[in-house]
């Protein structure tokens, strides 16, 4: 049976911009491990959960935005060549 709307109509699909717009928030859980880690940087000293929950959800959204930098792969250098004799 498909989904209706209010009006009992047949409801559409959400299109994807909306579906990737509500993955691009952090969950919650990632960001309360994030203000946690911050929390204990600061030496779990009482009193900033509220920065710390702001601090940790926009590192994380920083972070979905910023690309990844380019992995740097070890190049192996080659030999010369030995002259022929």
């Amino acid at each position: 049976m498909e989904p209706k709307d209010t009006k009992g109509r047949t409801a559409r699909p959400r299109p994807a911009a909306a579906r990737l717009e509500a993955k691009a928030h952090p969950d919650p859980e990632a960001i309360a491990r994030r203000a946690y880690a911050l929390y204990e940087a600061r030496g779990r000293t009482p009193g900033n959960e509220r920065e710390d929950w702001l601090a940790a959800e926009r590192q994380l959204l920083e972070e979905r935005e910023t690309p990844p930098a380019p992995s740097v792969r070890s190049r192996r250098r080659e030999r010369p060549k030995e002259a022929e004799a």
